[in-house]
Parts: structure tokens; C-alpha cells; sequence
């Protein structure tokens, strides 16, 4: 089995997990987030040679991405872990004036 790479990408763009598995029978592949089943999203679809595409990343996609390998003989799983980062930004008003009033 091939291990995915981990990843760090700005928040708005692309990432691409790749899991190669082989086998005899030949194994399925899914993937899991935090050890927990990926949500219904249209930002997120698995090819059929098992690889994760995500899109439009948000920061809550950040996580340990694991892929699960599995067939009739038993499973084998690989993680990455995908951190995804946004550009710096100040809020609307300073902390200490948002509040006032004149």
C-alpha cells in the first residue's frame, strides 16, 4: 500500500490524496476523517484507483485522513494528515473601540 502524503494548503484551493492499494482479491478503498466516516459533500469525491479529491478547502477540513484498504483476506490502512490555512486578517474595528459609543 502507498502512503498518502500530508499536506498543508491555503483555504479556498485544491487537495489531492492519492491511496494505491493492490491485491488479490483486488481491494476496495475508502477513506475516513478522524477516524470517523467521511460527511456527504460535494467538495469531496473518491476515484475509482482510490484517491481523495477535496476542493474549496475550508479550515474544518484540516484533519488526520486515513485510508482503509480492504478485501475478503483481511484491511490495511495509511493516514495523512491535511492542514489547511488561511491569510492572515484584522477584524472590522480595533478590539478596544468596537464597543463604544460617542
Amino acid at each position: 500500500m502507498e502512503k498518502p502524503s500530508d499536506q498543508s494548503v491555503l483555504e479556498g484551493a485544491s487537495a489531492t490524496l492519492r491511496c494505491r492499494a493492490s491485491g488479490v482479491p483486488r481491494p476496495s478503498v475508502s477513506w475516513l476523517k478522524n477516524d470517523l466516516e467521511l460527511p456527504v459533500d460535494a467538495r469531496l469525491s473518491v476515484d475509482e484507483g482510490g484517491t481523495l479529491q477535496l476542493t474549496a478547502l475550508k479550515r474544518t477540513d484540516s484533519g488526520v485522513y486515513r485510508c482503509v484498504a480492504s478485501n475478503s483476506l483481511g484491511s490495511v490502512s495509511e493516514f495523512a494528515r491535511l492542514h489547511v490555512y488561511g491569510e492572515p486578517s484584522f477584524p472590522s474595528c480595533p478590539v478596544l473601540h468596537c464597543n463604544e459609543t460617542v
